[in-house]
This record gives structure tokens, C-alpha cells and sequence, in this order.
């Protein structure tokens, strides 16, 4: 029983990092879509300006292709992330199932112990009973 406690516990601490891992990674994301709005605002801002030279136009333009091609690679990562927490939490629910099966199984073993014992005591008090009463 004990080790499907552990098991338990192992399982339970994988769902909690997997968790914490698309926690940042949502994070990371609303970081990375901040800053790529802040980057189309400027952008629009200089180009609908009086002039622009055209190598600041294209370097605004790389920086906004960059910007969205790190928050493509977010969100990438963020579904392989929630893909981890889904596994982890099944496989931690799985093994709270067995720990669960493991405590009912020992409670099923002591409950029989305990019956057999008591059925022993009731059986050696009935044969004292019996010898007391043939004893005249």
C-alpha cells in the first residue's frame, strides 16, 4: 500500500510541474503578444507619419514577422504543454485509483484477519462454556 501512496504522490508531482510549465508558457505568450502589439502599434503609428525610410520600414517589418513567428513557436509549445498535463493528469488519476483499490484491499484483509481472529476467541469461549457445563 504504501508504494501505491508513493506512486501516488509521483504521479500527483508531475501533473503540478506539467501545470507549472503551461502556466509559464501562457505567460511567456501574453509577454510575447504584449510585445508584438506594442511593436504593430508603433509600426502603424510612424508609417501613417509624414516619411519613413525604407530600410526603418523593413527592419519594423522583421521585427513583426519575428514577433509572431516566437508566438507560432508559443503556441506550439503551449498545446504540447496542455498534451503533457492531460497525460500526467490521467496517469495520476490512474495511479490514485490503484492506491484507492491497494487501501480497500488491505481494509478487506484486516476486516478478514480480524473476523478470524474473533471467531478463534468465540469458538475457544463455547468450548470453555461447553466444559464448565459438563463438569458437574
Amino acid at each position: 500500500m504504501q508504494v501505491r501512496a508513493i506512486q501516488r504522490l509521483a504521479a500527483e508531482m508531475q501533473v503540478v510541474r506539467a501545470t507549472e510549465a503551461l502556466r509559464q508558457l501562457d505567460a511567456s505568450r501574453d509577454e510575447s503578444v504584449n510585445r508584438l502589439q506594442d511593436e504593430q502599434e508603433r509600426w502603424s503609428q510612424v508609417v501613417s507619419g509624414p516619411s519613413l525610410g525604407l530600410h526603418f520600414a523593413g527592419a519594423w517589418s522583421e521585427a513583426i514577422l519575428r514577433g509572431e513567428a516566437e508566438l507560432g513557436r508559443l503556441d506550439l509549445q503551449i498545446v504540447d504543454a496542455e498534451a503533457e498535463r492531460t497525460l500526467r493528469s490521467g496517469e495520476w488519476r490512474a495511479a490514485q485509483a490503484r492506491a484507492d483499490a491497494a487501501k480497500v484491499m488491505a481494509d478487506r484483509v484486516h476486516r478478514h484477519e480480524r473476523r478470524l481472529r474473533e471467531e478463534a476467541e468465540l469458538g475457544e469461549m463455547a468450548d470453555r462454556f461447553m466444559r464448565r457445563a459438563a463438569t458437574p
